[in-house]
């Protein structure tokens, strides 16, 4: 496989501006004004001098979350098998990859080169197996490489396959399927009335059905009435662990559906605006909706400010020389360096440049130990045991570098 096919640069691109756009207010009780902020002044904010977000938590402006550097994991796992249609092994692959970026030290984390990873996606890495998380983990990943794929009907069980290594919960499986759905029919060029017959023609198993019928149900609330009767329809499944206070709150059922509709219409500008007036988890949401805008719109829609103010465009342009430890590492240390200089310094808003590095070819000449093991599909009393030790660990005296939403133990 010499390049992926140009739609899934374009979903990859409109997902990590959209993920850098989105997480400096993630979780902010202001998050509409500050998107319009950004958006009017053409430019990523600060999360402490523009948002007021604590040091310890800051980004650097322009730098994608862990949403984008899951669907690049995603894009990995595809590359390195002979096979990709294998989900089975797509999974495994995607696993063992989690695990070792998780598991390399960097100083300041605990979470290894993942920036900004949420509970249950920990967990899922220490525990060796998936939760029942009915967060939009699986979804927010699945975007660009659901482009890979010609046929609805190959898609939508790989993508189920896929979403088990994290999660078994079936309104997550389910809204990551209907959100690859869309990203595929789109960059077909499909109508979204299209794209909608073929979903309510699929029939998923067994164990899935009403958590597709629920899904296909909340999307429609959104096409005539508004945000709050979403959360009250929701809210009645049972499924949601906390009251829902908005849409985009992590909850599979809210934010994939409120990702989808206000993806459909406006700018990419207009979209990132709209989905983000929830609040909420503002990169995931946005990330989604990038993506998702990106292919209804093209590569030249997303705005230039965008695209050249992001950090690692260079893995973004070019995922087939993407390195999950080697790349990612030098964004989460540069990210790590910045939060120390901001210490030293107060709350400036300059942030330490991250310059360009030479990655090499092959990931795993960085990577010397041995692929994990099968522990997608390890039994209930195996994943139960205690997580292991790990060297993301180690340095007692690190900063953690997690992020509000994993700290609120939402759906994610």
């Amino acid at each position: 496989m010499e390049s992926f096919p140009q739609p899934t640069l374009t979903a990859l691109l409109g997902q990590a501006v959209g993920d850098a756009f989105g997480a400096p207010f993630e979780f902010s009780p202001q998050a509409q004004r500050h998107a319009q902020t950004s958006l009017h002044q053409k430019r990523y904010l600060d999360a402490v001098h523009d948002v007021g977000s604590r040091i310890r938590f800051s980004r650097i402006p322009g730098l994608y979350t862990d949403d984008t550097q899951q669907a690049l994991v995603l894009l990995r796992a595809w590359m390195d098998l002979e096979n990709p249609n294998d989900a089975a092994a797509v999974a495994l692959r995607f696993q063992s990859i989690i695990t070792k970026m998780f598991d390399h030290w960097v100083k300041g984390s605990q979470t290894g080169v993942h920036r900004g990873t949420g509970r249950n996606f920990r967990d899922a890495i220490m525990f060796g197996g998936p939760t029942n998380s009915a967060g939009v983990g699986a979804a927010m990943r699945i975007g660009p490489i659901s482009t890979c794929f010609d046929s609805i009907d190959e898609l939508l069980p790989w993508v189920v396959t896929v979403s088990r290594v994290t999660t078994t919960h079936p309104l997550a499986l389910t809204g990551a399927g209907m959100f690859a759905a869309f990203c595929q029919g789109t960059a077909q060029g499909k109508s979204m009335d299209t794209i909608l017959a073929q979903l309510h023609a699929w029939n998923p198993p067994a164990d899935l059905d009403r958590a597709w019928s629920l899904n296909l149900e909340a999307l429609s609330i959104l096409e005539t009435r508004p945000e709050a009767d979403l959360l009250i329809f929701a809210q009645a499944t049972g499924a949601a662990n906390k009251t829902l206070g908005c849409a985009a709150s992590g909850f599979a059922l809210t934010t994939v559906p409120w990702t989808i509709h206000h993806a459909q219409q406006g700018s990419f500008s207009d979209v990132m605006a709209a989905v983000s007036k929830s609040g909420g988890d503002t990169d995931t949401v946005c990330a989604m909706a990038g993506c998702l805008a990106a292919l209804r719109l093209g590569r030249g829609a997303i705005p230039q400010w965008m695209q050249h103010g992001l950090k690692g465009r260079e893995s973004i342009d070019n995922p087939m020389q993407w390195d999950p430890i080697h790349s990612e590492k030098i964004l989460t240390e540069a990210e790590y360096q910045d939060q120390q200089q901001r210490q030293k310094n107060g709350s400036s808003s300059e942030s330490t440049p991250i310059a360009p590095q030479s990655l090499p070819t092959i990931w795993e000449e960085v990577i010397s130990e041995k692929p994990a093991p099968n522990s997608a599909l390890k039994t209930e009393d195996e994943q139960k045991q205690q997580p292991r030790q790990t060297a993301a660990s180690e340095p007692e005296t690190s900063t953690p570098n997690v992020p509000a939403k994993g700290q609120l133990g939402l759906f994610d």
